[in-house]
């Protein structure tokens, strides 16, 4: 009696004891993207924003130099790019410059962010342009070829006699019409071999 229950704790133990088998490692799975083009919507995306982007910089710059007209170099900033550049470089800060500007101070605030937002309009009108040729220049993928809406089940076959009437010789002339019905074109295919 003693036996029966050792024999069961004693296969338990080996079971548990015991190595396991080796196992190979799972593959890694990747995703490999082999168009790296972007689509062709991403041109037209990019131009809108450029175009966005140093317009609206652009235009924000021009208000302002209609606002503070009397401000040194106000005419300049309509000078599209290079205007707000020109702009910095006329900035005045301290009265003891040789034309200095009466109630002035180094420390004006109005002149200091007048700077700031100089360079700020001339950066963005920079990255305007930079991305309008960024989207000229741009490469995409192939548009995907249209689906015809209708296609005829069978195509209109004009086929020359052939004398010999050999089924396994091609014909000598053999002229295919197909119709082409898609969102965007109306039209016929006309192909033949000769």
């Amino acid at each position: 009696m003693l036996r029966l229950p050792v024999l069961p704790l004693g296969l338990l133990g080996l079971s548990l004891f015991s190595a396991a088998p080796a196992h190979a490692q799972e593959p890694v799975q990747t995703l490999v993207i082999t168009d790296d083009l972007p689509p062709p919507s991403a041109r037209t995306n990019t131009l809108l924003l450029g175009t966005a982007f140093f317009g609206g910089a652009y235009g924000l710059t021009v208000a302002a130099s209609y606002g503070w007209a009397d401000d040194p170099g106000a005419a300049d900033l309509r000078i599209p790019l290079v205007g707000p550049w020109i702009k910095l470089g006329q900035t005045t800060l301290c009265n003891d410059l040789p034309d200095p500007v009466p109630g002035k101070t180094c420390s004006d605030p109005v002149q200091v962010v007048g700077g700031v937002l100089a360079v700020v309009s001339g950066l963005a009108q920079f990255a305007g342009l930079v991305l309008i040729g960024e989207g000229v220049f741009m490469r995409t993928r192939r548009p995907a070829a249209q689906t015809a809406l209708w296609q005829p089940a069978d195509r209109f076959r004009l086929r020359a006699p052939d004398a010999r009437a050999d089924w396994r010789r091609p014909h000598a002339v053999d002229v295919s019409i197909t119709p082409v019905l898609t969102t965007s074109t109306l039209g016929a295919v006309v192909s033949g071999t000769f």
